[in-house]
């Protein structure tokens, strides 16, 4: 019995180890299947080229190597940058014209008329024979200060007495007073009979004129309405003189005017426009309503007097 148990075991034993083998052997054929099948899903490499070549076959391939030469550029293609491509330009674009034009600030004829032109009339600028004409030919042809364009306001100052020098024969006045030289017009005046100043008088801390002083010079001819651009003008004194014609309405329209004399002369019209525009006037004279003489209609006038013949004073 022992030896019978015995052979059973072997015999037990046996059958386990066969069932190993046959198990193994299953797993290397499986694995032998999938690596066979991988394999053959990769491509397989082209056979090596074996064919002899002949001496035709080399000199193709000769002229075949030249031609595909010539065909490469010597440089290298520049179709593709070499850099990532940026959007700034390589230099600022130049906004600013390289040469900057200058401006002519010279004063012409033409635009001497521009600057005028607000405050005289159109046709008397034009006129060659007129005051207004022959101070507006001085400033841009004779007058020694050279005015630009930059100096408006002066050149307006300078016209506005140089007419007045025009309209009063200015070339027969017994004293110049520096009038139409290259001075600046705050130093166009000089001593008078009496030993005052007289002309220009006087300007102001910013070189305006103030003060026009012509007292018993005998000058001859018409106050023009220039003199109304003067609009810081303080004082003005024509008494006693051969001046005719009407009183501008512009000398009105000056609000800092506070003394005005005009007596003693052959002035006629109307002064109401004065005692209307409410300027307070510290002296204002003129020759008016004297006896049956009527010469100037000026109500607010604190002074009125005339001359009894053309020839008196």
């Amino acid at each position: 019995i022992p030896i019978r148990n015995t052979l059973v075991n072997f015999k037990d034993k046996r059958v386990q180890l066969a069932c190993i083998f046959i198990a193994l052997v299953i797993i290397s054929l499986s694995l032998l299947l999938l690596l066979n099948n991988d394999t053959s899903s990769r491509k397989t490499p082209s056979e090596p080229y074996s064919k002899t070549l002949t001496s035709a076959d080399v000199i193709s391939v000769q002229n075949n190597q030249t031609n595909a030469t010539s065909d490469i550029p010597t440089t290298q293609s520049t179709h593709f940058p070499l850099a990532h491509p940026s959007d700034v330009p390589s230099t600022y674009p130049t906004y600013i014209p390289s040469v900057i034009p200058t401006i002519d600030w010279t004063l012409t004829l033409s635009s001497a008329l521009k600057i005028f032109a607000p405050i005289s009339d159109e046709e008397s600028l034009k006129n060659k024979t007129t005051p207004q004409y022959l101070a507006m030919d001085w400033i841009v042809n004779r007058d020694g200060a050279n005015m630009t364009l930059r100096e408006v306001d002066k050149i307006i100052e300078r016209y506005a007495l140089a007419v007045f020098y025009y309209s009063t024969q200015g070339e027969n006045w017994e004293r110049q007073y520096n009038f139409l030289s290259d001075l600046n017009v705050c130093a166009w005046k000089g001593y008078d009979a009496f030993n005052d100043w007289s002309g220009v008088q006087n300007c102001n801390e910013r070189g305006k004129v103030i003060s026009i002083e012509f007292f018993f010079e005998n000058i001859t001819g018409t106050i023009p309405s220039e003199l109304g651009s003067l609009k810081e003008l303080v004082n003005l004194d024509f008494a006693v003189n051969n001046l005719y014609g009407t009183v501008p309405v512009s000398l009105s329209t000056i609000e800092t005017l506070s003394e005005l004399e005009l007596f003693r002369n052959d002035l006629t019209g109307s002064m109401e426009n004065f005692c209307t525009n409410n300027v307070e006037y510290s002296w204002l004279s003129a020759d008016c309503l004297v006896g049956s003489t009527e010469k100037i209609q000026c109500s607010c006038c604190n002074l009125c007097q005339t001359r009894v013949s053309a020839g008196e004073k």
